[in-house]
């Protein structure tokens, strides 16, 4: 059933269909989880130099994607979710780089399966740069794991 919020897009010319609120909150959960992975990553994983840098800058990010998110499932009439819990205890160095490029490989593959099934253009133009995001992120996790950091020519989240 859609609500007021939902007849108030489609009054505006936007469709709403009751399974784009459930996948964007999903994508919401997992951009909230990735966000606390990197703040306790930062404080627990024994980062340095460039790693540690480039975690505080996906941490950022990530904190954008929340925010957008949150930003669309509030108008596709979701409740703001509450604060997420904390995450667990990290990994040394180099078990959380994998560990982080593992939930990064799992954000892209998310957003690639909601895609085609998100029916508000205006939403799915909006995940397009999320998606990216994630898989500049997973790029340079296996870069600095000493993977290959782009095994496939269109990033699908697959993880080795």
């Amino acid at each position: 059933m859609i609500d007021r919020r939902g007849l108030l897009l489609a009054a505006a010319g936007a469709p709403v269909r009751p399974g784009d609120r459930e996948l964007i909150g999903a994508l919401l959960r997992r951009a909230r989880r990735l966000e606390a992975l990197y703040a306790a990553g930062l404080d627990e994983a024994d980062l340095t130099g460039e790693p540690r840098h480039l975690v505080a800058t996906f941490r950022n990010q990530c904190a954008d994607h929340v925010d957008e998110l949150t930003f669309v499932y509030v108008r596709l009439g979701g409740r703001p979710p509450s604060d997420a819990s904390p995450a667990p205890k990290p990994p040394r160095r180099r078990a959380f780089l994998r560990l982080a490029a593992r939930r990064e490989a799992a954000a892209v593959r998310g957003c690639l399966e909601a895609l085609p099934e998100i029916h508000n253009e205006r939403v799915r133009r909006r995940l397009g740069p999320i998606m990216a995001s994630h898989a500049q992120h997973l790029a340079l996790l296996r870069e600095l794991i000493g993977d290959d950091p782009i095994p496939f020519a269109f990033e699908q989240g697959r993880v080795r």
